[in-house]
């Protein structure tokens, strides 16, 4: 068998992603194999993803941020992130000391129009002005958990833009950073996002 060739640049999405997917079997059917992964990556992005108090997106073979575009920070992926530790926190897997501050990064620097836009760079300035709707998901369900006060608005704006469709349970996923949105159909990643944000809000109101 040959040995895996690596991909570069490398991503933090789908270390994240699978950091989810253990924090839910360990929520449901604890098991030290998935304890022992799941403490991997934390101490992952604890060491090498969170860099100057944000999570970046593209890095290189060690894990520095890559060159050409290690630069991106994607506020919406901040706000997963800080949902990550704060569910990690609870697990006893991690102290969650970081949640509030990627959470305190995607609003300041990452906040337009009371939306989550889709990228910015280390020093705040803006790189994509656009913004989809996952990522205003992710701020709601963090929002709730950690009791940022502008939620509700934002829950508000999202209903009033991207949920507000001629076809009743659709929705709008991108809009560019002139208000426009370019989409022709309703990407299904989308369904995940929505279920697990106004799970939160189920859970908050009840």
């Amino acid at each position: 068998m040959k040995p895996c060739r690596l991909a570069l640049p490398r991503r933090q999405n789908p270390h994240m992603h699978m950091l989810e997917a253990l924090l839910a079997w360990q929520a449901t059917a604890p098991d030290p194999a998935f304890e022992a992964a799941a403490r991997s990556l934390l101490a992952l992005a604890r060491d090498r993803l969170i860099v100057d108090g944000a999570v970046r997106e593209y890095f290189t073979a060690d894990w520095s941020p890559d060159p050409a575009t290690g630069r991106v920070i994607e506020p919406g992926h901040l706000e997963e992130w800080a949902w990550l530790l704060t569910l990690a926190a609870g697990l006893g897997l991690d102290d969650g000391s970081a949640a509030h501050g990627l959470h305190r990064q995607a609003t300041t620097h990452g906040r337009h129009d009371g939306f989550l836009i889709r990228e910015t760079g280390p020093d705040g300035a803006t790189l994509d002005a656009g913004r989809r709707l996952w990522a205003q998901t992710e701020a709601i369900r963090t929002g709730f958990a950690l009791g940022d006060p502008e939620t509700p608005a934002l829950i508000a704006r999202t209903f009033e833009t991207h949920l507000a469709t001629e076809i009743p349970g659709l929705w709008i996923d991108s809009y560019e950073a002139d208000g426009r949105s370019p989409d022709r159909a309703a990407p299904a990643s989308s369904f995940y996002h929505l279920m697990t944000a106004f799970s939160e809000l189920l859970r908050s109101e009840a």
